[in-house]
């Protein structure tokens, strides 16, 4: 399975439809800082592509595909000097917009997402800086 990370901000839109080249949407490379003053949070995306239809999971839980064995992506994200409850992970849905191409929109609830090959998941990452912290 070729899995392609990228980075992206916070308010960055991908956006899925007829137009796609199926190549990598993003640039590997990229990389972003992260400024937040305390008791304030900052937010990324991290976006997943394969070439290959996967799992994506955002938590330890279990997760199973219904139509049997995939390839799976657990997305865990260590902040040095954070808690762990200080760092939330969140999968993003894709919506139809009104030109008929998938945009990325919604935080999910769901822990886990089936992904189409050649299609992105955007992940979001948000962390939280106490007023404590170093």
């Amino acid at each position: 399975m070729g899995i392609k990370c990228g980075i992206e901000s916070e308010s960055y839109k991908y956006v899925h439809g007829c137009n796609n080249k199926y190549t990598i949407p993003f640039d590997e490379n990229k990389k972003i800082a992260l400024n937040c003053g305390k008791n304030d949070r900052a937010a990324v995306q991290l976006l997943i592509y394969s070439d290959n239809e996967m799992m994506v999971c955002a938590s330890n839980d279990n997760c199973f595909y219904k139509r049997g064995p995939i390839d799976m992506v657990r997305v865990d994200v260590n902040v040095p000097g954070l808690d762990k409850d200080d760092v939330k992970v969140s999968l993003v849905g894709l919506v139809e917009d009104d030109d008929r191409q998938l945009k990325s929109d919604i935080l999910l609830n769901q822990t886990f997402i089936y992904v189409e090959k050649f299609k992105v998941q955007p992940v979001w990452i948000e962390v939280y800086i106490r007023e404590n912290v170093k």
